[in-house]
């Protein structure tokens, strides 16, 4: 399955870099691509540095105790930066500990044809199912696959 798979992708891949001027599917791809990168890392960047300026201009302007010990802004940037490292680790950990939990549950409640299929798979452990239900699944998951790779 995971060779077919592959061949299929690559064969995809192949066509889509072939046609891309024409293909819908490259243009929707790119979108997907500028989706990312702008809300996943630069939007991140500059929301980032923007609290980093913020924290400084309150900070160091506005408290007196701050503003006796002078700092650069790019030394403040550095310290601000190991702290919220720090914290951020911290604070995912006890998410990782407390939280993880709900939202793998959540996340399964939300997916039915996930659920769907471990149910089957452990109907065909146990040899509880017929043929027919064997062979709807597998052309349901064709016919995904098809939209996957058309």
């Amino acid at each position: 399955m995971f060779i077919h798979t592959t061949t299929l992708l690559s064969k995809q891949v192949k066509r889509i870099s072939m046609h891309y001027p024409k293909n819908s599917e490259w243009m929707r791809r790119r979108w997907l691509d500028f989706r990312n990168g702008n809300s996943n890392y630069l939007r991140f960047g500059l929301a980032f540095s923007n609290t980093i300026i913020i924290a400084y201009f309150f900070l160091i302007e506005r408290v007196y105790f701050f503003e006796e010990m002078s700092l650069d802004i790019w030394i403040f940037g550095l310290i601000f930066l190991a702290s919220y490292i720090l914290l951020s680790i911290i604070v995912g950990a006890w998410h990782f500990k407390t939280q993880v939990r709900t939202d793998v549950a959540t996340n399964w409640e939300q997916r039915p044809l996930m659920a769907k299929t471990m149910r089957l798979l452990i109907r065909i452990a146990n040899n509880e199912v017929n043929q027919r239900e064997l062979l709807q699944m597998r052309d349901f998951f064709e016919r995904i696959e098809r939209k996957q790779i058309d």
